[in-house]
């Protein structure tokens, strides 16, 4: 058998290493993705050399299994999460399982996103008749999240320990309501269960007019929102408390609403992941607290896709008095490097490579910029003008507020 032809190709989900035919045609994918064209041109040489002429499944499974030149240093997708086959995000190299194959109750995370005819009765939220509950931009938010995590390589470390060692507790909750309604104020939840399902833990945090405390009732909350008209047409109460996923006390759980703002955003999954690795460190004396370590974590290891995300963190820290480079926001800093430095203890321990390392150029950008979208984006475009080295305009440095 000949050595298996590979070239890359850039997809509008990355960039990735195909078998090629005789006659130079893309057959498949068999590995990626790659932070660029020259890493996955690495990775082909290296792999061929090594496999020679086995079979081309060699081939895939070796690439799955070391990626080289992905930033940070890419340990291997983990077996767990191969089942995810985002919608709009098909970058990842397996088919999805078929029904048949599945097992358990609650199955992955998707299925909660895009529930089955078949199980909408008992499972997931989204029934046949209601396919215009989510729109398109919210159910790839969780596709876009993980595929960033995979494509780069440099997942927090407390995002990574998180995700690895809880890679089921993502749900996302119906609220009950019609397309014209949104709650404003709560992007996601992520801890340890004390009400006994996803739904209950999201309600616990919307406010309930007649006692100014969370709702502690699935059937208060359904006939408040009933009265005001904003319950989608036709469903029951029974049918939609069906949608909440059991929690039992003390199990892990990240829920996001679907009816939030701005539904499902990549960064909100990423900052309650993180939320779950922090909790297994509770035990480790770090100063600061839970949510303030996270923001900076977020500021720290940005959406390169969208800046301005870092500027509600930014202001959140500011209200709790962090001043940016202040004293106190050093410290801040400081006590968020010690508990990466913790949960990358905690990888170790697994057999699981470390998270990867911060990027703070962005913030640096963005405070350069006027800490606005339009600013941020002249500070890059002069970058690419001045032809300075990095990816899409942006280099690892180390930002003058963290020397």
């Amino acid at each position: 058998m000949a050595h298996v032809s590979s070239r890359s190709f850039q997809d509008p989900d990355g960039i990735f290493l195909y078998q090629m035919d005789e006659r130079g045609n893309r057959i498949r994918r068999i590995g990626g993705p790659y932070p660029s064209s020259e890493a996955a041109d690495e990775a082909s040489r290296a792999v061929s050399a090594e496999m020679g002429e086995r079979p081309v499944e060699g081939y895939t499974e070796r690439l799955r299994q070391t990626n080289p030149g992905v930033v940070g240093g890419q340990s291997p997708i983990p077996d767990q999460y191969r089942q995810y086959n985002a919608p709009g995000q098909p970058g990842l190299l397996d088919e999805p399982k078929k029904k048949e194959e599945e097992k358990g109750t609650w199955g992955s995370v998707l299925d909660w996103l895009i529930p089955t005819a078949e199980k909408s009765e008992t499972t997931g939220f989204l029934s046949s008749d209601q396919s215009g509950l989510l729109s398109t931009d919210a159910l790839q938010g969780f596709g876009e999240f993980l595929h960033e995590t995979y494509r780069y390589g440099n997942p927090p470390p407390t995002l990574k320990l998180g995700m690895l060692k809880y890679p089921d507790a993502a749900h996302v909750v119906d609220l009950g309501l019609d397309k014209r309604h949104r709650i404003s104020g709560v992007r996601g939840r992520a801890g340890l269960a004390d009400t006994g399902s996803t739904t209950g833990e999201i309600l616990e945090i919307i406010a309930d007019p007649d006692t100014g405390r969370g709702y502690d009732s699935l059937r208060k909350y359904y006939d408040d929102q009933k009265k005001k008209g904003y319950i989608r047409e036709g469903i029951s109460y029974e049918d939609w408390a069906k949608t909440a996923k059991p929690l039992s006390e003390g199990e892990r759980y990240v829920s996001l609403p679907a009816q939030a703002k701005n539904p499902l955003r990549p960064t909100v999954w990423s900052h309650e992941f993180s939320h779950l690795g922090q909790i297994d460190l509770r035990d480790k004396k770090v100063g600061g607290t839970r949510e303030a370590r996270q923001r900076m974590t977020d500021i720290m290891y940005p959406s390169f896709r969208h800046p301005e995300e870092i500027e509600s963190d930014i202001k959140w820290l500011e209200k709790e008095g962090f001043e940016v480079g202040g004293e106190a926001w050093m410290q801040l800093y400081e006590n968020t490097q010690l508990e990466h430095k913790y949960a990358n203890e905690e990888l170790k321990a697994m057999g699981k490579t470390p998270g990867g390392t911060s990027n703070l150029q962005l913030l640096t950008d963005w405070l350069e910029g006027g800490r606005t979208k339009e600013g941020y984006n002249e500070v890059i475009k002069k970058r690419r003008k001045e032809n300075l080295p990095g990816l899409l305009g942006v280099w690892n440095k180390t930002i003058g507020l963290f020397d």
